[in-house]
């Protein structure tokens, strides 16, 4: 049987999932991101435009494989899962921004083919972006580590309803209360005399017989 989120879970659950949608969008953004500015450095950094795009692009998917996770919270256990999911994304997006950052800095302004005014302000732009992706992802890693410790904590969610025990014999019925024992003797009765089997004398010796073998209380 599935286990019920408690109130925590369902916190972290939240703040996870708005960490996990804001680095899903930068990734799109990034992966749509188009220019040739931007692309000179990327080659000059011995890479390619495609590259970039192809690990945003990995880094989106895993964002959303981790939303989805969370999105369909069911105990601790998945919380934990989808919080590494998002800490591996922002792990790479510490990655890219240090590359990016390095990118700016190799890059030199006759190999890139521009003035070097535009050239410095090519680089500035994009070792600036670089610096702000690395520091946030970092900020975010922290957060979402310390997410993972306290879910790592967080004591396995009560289930909704108690599960029989596998193998074990079934509870005993409760014992039946003595006003609906005495209603189901009477009702035997009442079966008995209908029957032919008690006659009316009969029948009603033992209705009295029953009530007086019963407490005033139970009348």
């Amino acid at each position: 049987m599935r286990d019920k989120p408690s109130r925590a879970t369902r916190q972290l659950r939240a703040w996870l999932v708005v960490v996990t949608l804001v680095w899903i969008l930068l990734g799109v953004g990034l992966a749509a991101s188009d220019s040739r500015d931007y692309d000179r450095l990327v080659d000059e950094a011995g890479a390619t435009d495609a590259d970039f795009a192809a690990v945003a692009v990995v880094l989106t998917v895993v964002a959303v494989l981790a939303f989805g996770v969370l999105f369909r919270l069911t105990s601790v256990a998945r919380l934990r899962t989808g919080a590494v999911l998002v800490f591996l994304v922002l792990a790479g997006y510490v990655l890219l921004g240090l590359f990016m950052t390095s990118a700016a800095g190799q890059a030199s302004c006759p190999s890139l083919g521009f003035g070097s005014t535009h050239c410095r302000s090519v680089q500035d732009s994009y070792e600036t972006g670089g610096w702000v992706i690395f520091i946030l992802a970092c900020v975010s890693a922290a957060f979402v580590l310390i997410f993972i410790i306290v879910a790592g904590a967080l004591k396995q969610d009560v289930p909704s309803a108690a599960p029989s025990t596998p193998g074990g014999p079934p509870p005993p019925p409760p014992p039946p209360s003595p006003v609906s024992q005495l209603v189901h003797d009477l009702k035997e009765l009442a079966a008995l005399r209908d029957a032919g089997i008690l006659t009316e004398e009969e029948f009603q010796a033992k209705k009295r017989e029953l009530l007086d073998g019963n407490p005033p209380a139970a009348r």
